[in-house]
């Protein structure tokens, strides 16, 4: 479509898409497009922005209200991108419309409609990224630290290094207490074991992408049925997903349910009411704060010569990932044992309900009312083990001394973040619409209506340390005064319900099906306003022309112009 930009935020099983609709419409607001299911707005469907808290952490970024939806049950979409769109919609679609319209039933015999698709997605292929191989890399190691310290006061101070000395190449070194003499004698200057050590490592070729990475499969199923009378229709369907990400453990579930069913009760009156429930499941690791876990990210700062198993199949330690000058040996790394070790599991449940009543008094007017029930909720939760980086990071990272004694203030064990957010609405619509044809050369098309909506936002969190998943128990933190406790929010809650009204219209004059001018107005108020009566109600506007050429006599000649 001209003018839609789709971008995937990550790889991830079940990721969200971003979508920007005429380009980039605000530097500190939404971006993300208003979504219209049936009729009913969604609330919930902005991509959460990158930033410094969640910055290494994207493969984690939350799905949008809309993903429960099943592609299967979409009947079209159409994307509305000019200013009408924001005169109907009012401020929330500033950044475009996307209306989904879904299937319903058609009368008829039953129709029963079953399908199944499998998707292999191959491993990832990293030929073409020219990345040193060990004996490459143990070269480079060895050329950096050929360079001489700086001395950078004149003496008064010891020099430092122009590079980290990090690296195994390094760490062979201070074994052996031999960099100040490679630096002044090379190669020759070493001991014969420092040699043996460095040139072992040129024969460790591990290929970090291959045993990283797997050959990924995805599977869905769908199963409908649908059919009806001269007075009922019906339409309901079922849906499953299994998506397995090319990380192992890492995946994707959705299990989705539609029921729609309309009612023609006499000539003029008919309701509809329509339930879309699904439900999410994600599964992936828990990010630590350099985002080590990430396998896109590590396998292309690892060292090749580095492997992560002995020859028992024990954990073997990255200590040079780390963002530090200096090797700290209580700060190992090892992405296997972090993947054993954390989880990450988010459960998303989401139910939305459509009633609709329609008054069709003739071919004139037409009377049409919705209510809409949106129910969203996340349970989330984080474990992270004792035996993982993440808490081994989190406990040297927060230490500090006390009365002369050396104090941690997260005590042994794990840690286990727990996340619940429930996301409502209620929505209640009323449109009335007029149109009629005069002399055969007057159109006429009149559309008014209002809208009023309340959600309700409530998000509760908690972090615990020192946690047992045996005894499910957990330790107090060690703080050393007050002002170090209130830094630490270990529990989280906040409420927030917000009401709205619009009032909307539009109408049309159409001359001879050739000269057309069109005009639109929505007034939205809303408790974010304020109690100042000038900003009660906002009005937006819009107002339109339209000349089909087409339909001219001076141009119907030329066949040529289609």
């Amino acid at each position: 479509v001209a003018g839609v930009a789709v971008t995937t935020t990550s790889g991830a099983p079940g990721a969200p898409a971003r979508i920007r609709i005429r380009g980039t419409a605000s530097l500190n607001g939404t971006q993300d497009p208003l979504w219209v299911l049936d009729g009913i707005p969604l609330e919930g469907t902005d991509i959460p922005e990158i930033n410094k808290d969640n910055d290494n952490d994207i493969v984690n970024m939350s799905q949008s209200s809309i993903a429960g939806l099943s592609p299967n049950d979409i009947e079209s979409i159409t994307i509305l991108k000019d200013a009408a769109a924001t005169a109907i919609y009012g401020a929330r679609a500033a950044n475009g419309v996307i209306v989904v319209t879904t299937k319903r039933g058609k009368t008829g015999k039953p129709v029963i409609n079953f399908n199944t698709k499998l998707t292999y997605t191959p491993n990832l292929n990293t030929s073409r990224l020219n990345l040193l191989n060990s004996e490459e890399k143990v070269d480079l190691e060895l050329q950096l630290l050929k360079e001489a310290r700086f001395d950078i006061l004149w003496g008064l101070t010891d020099p430092i290094p122009v590079f980290p000395e990090k690296g195994k190449v390094a760490a062979i070194m201070k074994q052996y207490n031999l960099i100040d003499i490679y630096k002044e004698q090379g190669w020759n200057g070493l001991t014969p074991e420092a040699q043996n050590a460095i040139n072992k490592l040129k024969t460790i070729n591990t290929d970090w992408n291959d045993i990283l990475f797997r050959d990924a499969f995805t599977q869905e199923y769908n199963f409908s049925i649908s059919g009806g009378s001269e007075k009922v229709t019906y339409y309901n369907s079922l849906g499953y997903v299994k998506e397995n990400g090319n990380v192992p453990g890492v995946s994707m579930s959705r299990f989705n349910l539609t029921s729609k069913t309309s009612y023609q009760i006499n000539k003029i009156l008919k309701i509809g009411m329509s339930i879309f429930a699904n439900r999410r499941k994600n599964n992936t690791f828990m990010t630590d704060t350099y985002g080590l876990i990430n396998p896109i990210y590590y396998s292309r700062i690892a060292n090749p010569y580095f492997a992560p198993f002995d020859e028992q199949g024990n954990y073997l330690y990255d200590y040079d990932v780390v963002r530090s000058n200096e090797t700290d040996e209580k700060q190992g790394f090892n992405i296997f044992e972090e993947r054993a070790n954390t989880n990450k599991e988010s459960v998303t449940t989401a139910i939305n309900s459509i009633f609709d009543v329609q008054l069709r008094f003739n071919d004139q007017w037409k009377v049409y009312s919705q209510i809409g029930v949106q129910w969203d909720q996340l349970s989330q939760e984080e474990y992270a083990g004792i035996n993982s980086y993440n808490i081994r990071n989190i406990r040297e990272t927060n230490k500090y001394w006390k009365n002369g004694v050396q104090t941690y203030l997260i005590p042994e064990g794990g840690m286990l973040k727990t996340t619940n957010s429930t996301t409502s609405q209620l929505t209640w619509k009323i449109q009335g619409e007029y149109k009629n044809t005069f002399g055969d050369i007057h159109d006429i098309q009149i559309m008014a209506g209002s809208e009023i909506r309340k959600n309700w936002v409530d998000n509760q969190a908690s972090t615990g340390y020192g946690y047992d998943p045996k005894k499910l128990t957990f330790q107090n933190l060690i703080f050393k005064d007050e002002a170090q406790a209130n830094d630490w929010n270990l529990k989280t809650k906040s409420y927030k319900e917000n009401a709205f009204a619009s009032f909307f219209a539009n109408g049309s004059y159409t001359l001879m099906n050739r000269y057309t001018l069109g005009g639109s107005v929505r007034m939205d108020g809303s408790d974010l306003f304020g109690v100042d009566k000038k900003y009660r109600f906002l009005p937006i506007y819009s107002v339109s022309g339209l000349w089909r050429l087409s339909n001219e006599s001076f141009i119907r000649q030329y066949k040529w112009i289609d």
